[in-house]
């Protein structure tokens, strides 16, 4: 299982989990 996904559009996928360990919002997205 991968944690982090590219979607078509070009932006990273982060589960929630992940973006809270980060210190990120629900909102936040990372574009490459």
């Amino acid at each position: 299982m991968e944690l982090v996904t590219l979607n078509q559009s070009g932006h990273l996928q982060i589960p929630e989990i992940i973006r809270q360990q980060l210190g990120l919002n629900n909102e936040s997205k990372l574009s490459l």
